[in-house]
């Protein structure tokens, strides 16, 4: 996610069981943030229900939000569950 031609946000979504956190994952998101110069990592992995949580890394300057997004339920609880990571990650942005 860019404002003003400045990345502020890396969002890199999986299709795969999110539990338990694959070390590769966090490395590549991580590699995304550095390289693009984005101030927040975030990694969304499919799942029964919304869940945020952040993984602390102590030899990073950066901590990752690691989410689980609602893919299961009516079609409508899953749409309330995409507009709800939307309106966070616009949240995020414009604290940035």
């Amino acid at each position: 996610v860019h404002r003003d031609g400045r990345p502020l946000l890396v969002l890199d979504v999986k299709w795969k069981r999110g539990a338990p956190l694959r070390p590769d994952d966090l490395y590549q998101v991580i590699a995304y943030a550095t390289a693009l110069g984005a101030g927040r990592a975030v990694l969304v992995y499919p799942g029964r229900r919304d869940r945020v949580w952040t993984y602390p890394l102590p030899q990073v300057p950066r901590a990752v939000e690691v989410r689980c997004l609602q893919v299961v339920g009516t079609r409508r609880a899953c749409r309330r569950a995409l507009e709800r990571l939307a309106a966070d990650v616009r949240a995020a942005c414009r604290s940035h």
